[in-house]
């Protein structure tokens, strides 16, 4: 304010609806459960609150889809370890598709609600939707390695962390696309861009996998 700001663009996650529902749009209300996600709501309603008592300044938020790409140590990191080891053991729901975004196209989105007017406040975003397979597939793939890809039992666990497995269980799919279209929003990442992202990565830093 001081500085003459005129708009604040947030970045949230799609994680606000919970997990008790896989398809969400924009007709969606926020059901957070676990702390992380009711973190995210409540960094929005400050925000927002602080809009309305000073509304010459515009507020807007982004609510991105699960992150992925190269320098993701919570979700890609642990792929690349599994996919070298050879084996990906994944958890239950890693054979259903999930909305995922790559970190460009969040900072295009970000970027295009501060400077262009939406036609909402509240902009719902992902790059493409894939299954924890298809993505371990192409990563493997553009990294040209080989892997058996399992489920998660007994004697096999997955070495993704508690909460990006929520996520892979949890299996938010955003359907709803309308609050992009007034911003022009447009993804360049798919599951093939993703891969050779990843496998770039790799090629760059191959002691990643060794150091984590």
């Amino acid at each position: 304010k001081e500085h003459g700001v005129k708009t604040i663009a947030h970045l949230s996650a799609i994680d606000v609806y919970g997990f008790r529902r896989r398809a969400i749009d924009e007709s969606s209300e926020p059901n957070p459960e676990h702390p992380y996600q009711k973190a995210k709501l409540e960094a929005e309603k400050i925000l927002q609150a602080f809009g309305s008592s000073n509304p010459e300044i515009k507020i807007r938020v982004v609510r991105a889809a699960r992150a992925v790409g190269s320098h993701d140590p919570t979700l890609t990191l642990p792929l690349l370890e599994m996919i070298e080891s050879g084996e990906v053991v994944l958890p239950k729901g890693g054979r259903e598709k999930i909305s995922l975004s790559h970190p460009k196209d969040i900072a295009q989105a970000l970027h295009k609600t501060a400077t262009v007017e939406p036609s909402s406040a509240i902009c719902l975003v992902k790059s493409f939707d894939a299954s924890m397979v298809e993505l371990a597939e192409m990563i493997a793939k553009s990294c040209e390695k080989r892997a058996t890809i399992k489920q998660e039992g007994v004697f096999k666990r997955s070495s993704f962390p508690r909460y990006t497995a929520e996520q892979i269980r949890g299996g938010l799919l955003l359907k709803g696309q309308e609050s992009w279209k007034g911003i022009g929003y447009a993804p360049a990442y798919d599951a093939s861009r993703v891969g050779a992202d990843v496998a770039e990565w790799y090629r760059k830093e191959p002691w990643i996998t060794r150091e984590s």
